[in-house]
């Protein structure tokens, strides 16, 4: 079980399941309360995230963004205006910000978001975005990122979120399902090699 996380302002003694993070302030407009626990609000989380866990903060941006919790552009003033204050994981949220792709809000995860960039980044036609193809058994599937003409299918697996038995077997019937329609599926993890990823993809892609 991970542990809790709680940001105070007082000197706390160290306690089995709970990490504590000291801040010398923290403001009333700040918390809000959740199933009426006191909780950073969703900017201040994702501040407080890129200082103590700068791999997650690319999803948990992402993850409020699709809840609407707020928008890049109140995103990009809580940024500015909090690097006045000189607080931690500042220089990661504003890269974050400013590396986002049109249409960063339909990513499923801080890792495909990585892996579109990727593609912007290297010149190559874009994919659709949790693009729906039609199974052999007749529902849908959701692919994450899909050139629908070549027929390539791109799945990224975070394994925080895909490791688990379940969404293992599932990932591996809709990979023999589009493999069995034709479809050329690229699986991309966090040991992916952006270099090889790219090269195959534009040889699939004929480019």
């Amino acid at each position: 079980m991970d542990p809790i996380h709680i940001v105070t302002t007082r000197r706390v003694e160290p306690q089995p399941g709970y990490v504590f993070h000291r801040t010398s302030r923290l403001p009333t407009a700040e918390i809000v309360l959740v199933d009426g626990i006191p909780t950073t609000d969703p900017l201040r989380t994702f501040i407080d995230i890129c200082h103590s866990a700068p791999p997650r903060g690319t999803w948990v941006f992402l993850r409020g963004l699709r809840a609407g919790h707020y928008t890049k552009e109140s995103a990009s003033i809580r940024v500015d205006a909090e690097s006045r204050q000189g607080r931690g994981g500042l220089v990661i949220a504003r890269s974050i910000l400013n590396n986002l792709t049109e249409g960063a809000e339909k990513a499923r995860s801080g890792m495909e978001e990585t892996v579109y960039r990727w593609i912007v980044e290297a010149g190559l036609p874009l994919p659709e975005r949790n693009a729906l193809v039609l199974s052999l058994k007749g529902f849908k599937w959701e692919i994450d990122l899909l050139y629908r003409r070549e027929k390539t299918a791109i799945e990224v697996s975070p394994y925080d979120i895909h490791g688990e038995p379940e969404t293992y077997w599932k990932d591996q019937e809709k990979r023999e399902d589009l493999e069995n329609q034709g479809y050329r599926v690229l699986t991309v993890t966090e040991r992916t090699s952006r270099v090889r990823f790219l090269e195959t993809l534009r040889r699939h892609l004929g480019v």
